[in-house]
């Protein structure tokens, strides 16, 4: 297996201040200030929790960005307190524009960086969407998130899936190898990207919400998915198994995002059928009944692993917790669940996976 730090030509390895120097000259997801907001993390808070207001509860988007995604769930939650933080001023002042454009009032934004956070404050919900992978050291920030997490409390993270990316890792690797060794010059490597005609597409990761096309910003979606010094894509498991040995005390899949669509994944098979239209079913794996039947008989480690090979998810969300969080879940998330006894198989899966990306 080899790590896509492999494919880089730039050495010794990135650094995050390569990354806010990406950033603050291309904020993301976009530098628009409109009045439209991302919700799908707001939408999934409401699927994991149907009667919750979350009055008074603390929120932590972890690397918010320009803040869409930090607004939605401020917006839909107009009780609960919300904290965003990112390391890059440039997006922080979108996100603070976007925030009083909307008449949004239960938000604040930090400056910091997730590899020295220090809040001095527990939160009962962290939010990371597409940061962790784009790390110096995931592992060290996911242990920073977990100890700002109420015991109480749940971490929603998501990350790139190893398999479906892997067209996306070649362009981005073919574009870095032109780049060069100095990658100072980003207004080259914009150049670069668009002479190869590299352009993720608006459904990579199913479909955003709240966003109309004017407050899109396709450069910066591009410079992200393209140009990004730092990036790596995870197996199921071992996305899972980096939970645990973060300090997390259960950790599941809740959902994968596919080109043009996204489900919530239910391997126990027990979720509520209002949410039917929005959950993998086993029809969109095999239409074979023997096949039907052969995954339903394999343990959900398994299954996780059948799921990935067949769908080739770009990317995945998983929800993790301390002790007193499992309680509090919808069954079909407590079914998926992985608890730390579960490392070992966790680990093993690490090496017996099939991927040329990390």
């Amino acid at each position: 297996m080899l790590n896509s730090s492999d494919a880089e030509t730039a050495k010794p390895r990135r650094t995050t201040s390569e990354v806010r120097a990406m950033y603050e000259k291309f904020p993301y997801p976009s530098p628009i200030v409109g009045e439209g907001v991302i919700r799908d993390n707001a939408n999934m808070l409401s699927v994991l929790f149907p009667d919750e207001d979350f009055a008074g509860k603390r929120i932590l988007d972890a690397g918010c960005g320009t803040g869409q995604r930090a607004n939605g769930v401020a917006k839909m939650f107009p009780d609960a307190l919300v904290t965003g933080v990112d390391m890059t001023s440039a997006s922080l002042e979108v996100a603070r524009e976007m925030a009083r454009k909307n008449g949004i009032d239960n938000i604040e934004f930090l400056q910091c960086d997730l590899l020295k956070l220090d809040l001095g404050t527990r939160f009962d919900v962290i939010i990371s969407s597409g940061v962790m992978h784009h790390l110096e050291d995931p592992a060290k920030g996911l242990r920073n998130l977990r100890a700002h997490l109420t015991d109480s409390g749940v971490a929603m993270i998501w990350l790139y899936h190893s398999l479906g990316e892997y067209e996306r890792f070649l362009g981005r690797e073919l574009l870095h190898r032109l780049w060069g060794a100095d990658k100072s010059n980003l207004d080259r490597g914009a150049s670069l990207m668009d002479a190869l005609n590299l352009d993720l597409g608006s459904h990579q990761y199913g479909s955003v919400s709240g966003q109309v096309d004017r407050e899109i910003s396709y450069r910066s979606i591009n410079a992200d998915a393209y140009m990004h010094p730092i990036v790596e894509a995870y197996r199921l498991s071992t996305g899972l198994s980096m939970m645990l040995d973060a300090g997390y005390d259960w950790a599941s899949v809740a959902s994968i995002n596919m080109i043009g669509k996204s489900a919530l994944v239910d391997i126990a098979g027990v979720i509520d059928p209002i949410y039917a239209d929005i959950c993998l079913q086993l029809n969109d794996l095999f239409d074979d009944f023997d096949l039907q039947s052969s995954y339903l008989d394999l343990d959900p480690l398994e299954k996780l692993h059948v799921i990935e090979l067949v769908l080739k998810p770009t990317a995945f969300t998983m929800i993790a917790g301390g002790p007193d969080a499992i309680s509090r879940q919808p069954e079909w998330l407590r079914k998926g669940a992985f608890h730390t006894d579960a490392r070992e198989a966790l680990d093993r899966c690490r090496s017996m996976n099939v991927s040329i990306i990390k």
